[in-house]
């Protein structure tokens, strides 16, 4: 077979290793980076590599290291490196578009301090310099496969919860392949395109991708409820996306339909019961699949009473006020209406995950509201997060909040 890089990753200073890295890792030196501590880790983007691929390794050894290589959840080699070199490894077909996780475990790493007369007392693992991976292809005169169709990271919300994790690396490349996904579906480009030249919505293009994930993972009729619907950006697209797959949704919105704002954003004086039907009515959605707006702030008895007429709903995105104390009480309030196994949804909430710089994470207040009071829920588990878009599934368990 031949061979095509797909992939190249150096280490050290002026290399790109930081762009991949999630654990296990020194601070980078010039021309190389340690692995430390019992194993090391990298995650890649997806690559398409029906007939497989190899992971390629250069580096250089501190002390000889058993080392057991994993792609994902495969064991592909394990060997004892006792002499800098290039190592090569094949790994597995991929068969899922999603991204790559490389583990690397030396569970004997060592530290200079305890065998030389260093002040090291790092547990060093191998001395990386370059790491390539390389898609095998079938010779030209071998049997052609059937050509493969375009894959797209994150198919599913299940394949996006089983890679995150919250590192910066991770974060980068879940983000820019819901940005691709998004912009290579026409109907959600479209949608995005629209509502930026109305100036209709808030958030980045990458959001689009995971409402269609999350919509895909509904059941055929649901209930959604949105607080803080501002000018329809989010219910239009979970009603189209909805009719899109043949799916029935009670679209359930609160807000206040003026220009009422927080500490951390201000509304322009515009008729927005006007603005959610134009984009409704844009999406293709006839009156009796268009979201029911139930004015008023998420914090009124009489708002939170109409809702549990309604409840208890499927999905909830929380998207209202940015100041603590209302935060803290949607989440209380609106997160107890939810069914068992359904989704949470907070917008502006990232402020406490390790975002790399460029992705804005939110607001301080949401941050710190869902810090305080969503994650110490026993009822709550963490799915994934797309920028400053979080996700959490709610158990079976009725546990509440620290009082």
């Amino acid at each position: 077979m031949n061979t095509t890089v797909v992939q190249t990753i150096t280490f050290g200073g002026d290399g790109n290793a930081r762009n991949f890295q999630v654990s296990g890792w020194s601070d980078p030196e010039t021309g190389y980076t340690w692995s430390t501590g019992p194993e090391c880790a990298l995650m890649l983007p997806a690559i398409d590599a029906p007939a497989g691929f190899l992971v390629e390794l250069e580096c250089a050894i501190f002390r000889p290291v058993t080392l057991d290589v994993r792609v994902n959840d495969a064991t592909v080699a394990s060997r004892v490196i006792d002499a800098p070199g290039t190592f090569v490894w094949q790994a597995p077909a991929t068969r899922d578009p999603v991204p790559i996780r490389l583990t690397f475990r030396h569970p004997d790493a060592q530290r200079p301090c305890d065998v030389t007369a260093s002040w090291d007392t790092r547990p060093l693992g191998l001395l990386w310099q370059r790491l390539r991976l390389l898609r095998l292809d079938p010779a030209a005169d071998a049997e052609p496969d059937q050509p493969n169709p375009k894959r797209t990271a994150f198919p599913t919300l299940e394949s996006l919860e089983r890679h995150y994790q919250d590192e910066p690396s991770v974060h980068r490349l879940i983000y820019d392949a819901c940005e691709t996904a998004m912009s290579e579906d026409a109907r959600l480009l479209a949608h995005r395109e629209y509502v930026e030249h109305n100036r209709l919505g808030f958030g980045d293009r990458a959001f689009h991708w995971l409402w269609k994930l999350l919509v895909d993972a509904m059941p055929s009729h649901f209930k959604f409820l949105e607080i803080g619907v501002y000018k329809g950006q989010v219910t239009s697209l979970l009603g189209m996306l909805a009719s899109l797959t043949g799916k029935t949704v009670e679209n359930l919105g609160v807000t206040p339909l003026g220009t009422f704002g927080d500490k951390f954003s201000h509304y322009e004086d515009v008729d927005y019961l006007a603005e959610i039907r134009s984009i409704e009515a844009w999406c293709g959605l006839p009156e009796g699949k268009r979201a029911r707006i139930i004015p008023g702030f998420s914090n009124d008895d009489r708002v939170k009473r109409e809702c549990r007429a309604v409840a208890p709903f499927d999905l909830v995105y929380i998207d209202g006020c940015h100041d603590y104390h209302v935060v803290a009480n949607d989440i209380i309030a609106y997160g107890e209406m939810l069914k068992p196994r359904g989704l949470l949804v907070m917008d502006d909430a990232s402020t406490e995950l390790r975002l790399p710089a460029g992705i804005w994470p939110g607001h301080a207040d949401v941050g710190r509201a869902v810090r305080e009071i969503l994650e110490p829920m026993q009822n709550f588990a963490r799915v994934a997060s797309v920028g400053h878009l979080r996700v959490w599934r709610k158990t079976t368990g009725d546990e509440g909040p620290p009082v």
